[in-house]
Order: C-alpha cells, then structure tokens, then sequence
C-alpha cells in the first residue's frame, strides 16, 4: 500500500499557495516491491505543487537506484534512474475527495523508466566480447546483403 503521506489536498493550494514536495521515503512506502532481479533504492522527490485555474500542477525531480541484472550476461548493476521534470496536471473535478495521490503518479514514471532490456554497460553489455564467440552466427546474414551494390 502506497504511503499515506504522499496525498497532496489540492483544495488547500486555492488561491495561488504553492506546496513544497520534499519527500525521501524507502521503496515500500511507493509498493515498489524488491525482487532477485530487481532491487529499488531510497527514492526522493523535491518539487511544487499549486492550482492554477482548477488544475492541480505538479512538478518535481525524482531519483532512485535501482540494482538489476543485465540481460545479456546475467551480472549485477546498478541504474541511477534520475528524473528532472516530472510533471503532471490533473483537474480538481477528477480527484477523489480532493486529494492526489503522488505516491501512485510516482510509482508508474519510475516503472516506466526501468529498461526492458538491461544492459550493463548502457547501451551494450561490458562483457560481450567474452561471450560473442560462443553466440551462433546466422548463416543467411554472412552471405545475403540485398544492398550491397549501392
């Protein structure tokens, strides 16, 4: 369950109030669960919350840690997942009870930053070269190259 205290009532922003959002909170406190695979750092927020016209404003710089395993060597590593402009706006008629969960917000930006295949090295896995020459070559590739003669 996502921490209560993330809860933003955006009926009290009315009237040009702007909220500071400094938050440090461990991963439970987002559900960001820690798996063999996959393990999540502290995560801090700093940032504003404000209304403008009926619209609840959101902006705010996110970071966090995270320790995966890279897809290609199967080693361990560490990913700084730091996120400068989250942003998010949301009408006042939409909130349930006239509060915005930024716990839940949060939690589905950084989910949808972790890499679908991580790699240790960025782009490229470090040990590649170790392993290249145990992968099978396609024997089609070698020998086919439709744009050759251009």
């Amino acid at each position: 369950m996502i921490d209560k205290s993330l809860l933003i009532a955006a009926e009290g922003l009315k009237g040009g109030q702007v909220q500071e959002l400094v938050f440090s909170l461990p991963p439970e406190a987002l559900d960001l669960v820690s798996e063999k695979e996959l393990t999540f750092g502290p995560v801090t927020i700093h940032g504003t919350a404000q209304v403008e016209e009926d619209i609840l404003l959101i902006d705010a710089k996110v970071q966090l840690d995270v320790k995966l395993l890279c897809s290609f060597c199967a080693e361990g590593f560490s990913l700084p997942i730091t996120l400068p402009h989250v942003k998010c706006q949301e009408a006042l008629s939409g909130l349930e009870y006239g509060h915005f969960d930024l716990g839940e917000f949060v939690r589905q930006t950084i989910l949808l930053e972790l890499p679908l295949y991580p790699l240790c090295g960025g782009k490229t896995c470090l040990h590649r070269k170790k392993v290249e020459k145990y992968l099978k070559k396609d024997a089609a590739e070698e020998h086919f190259h439709p744009f050759a003669g251009l």
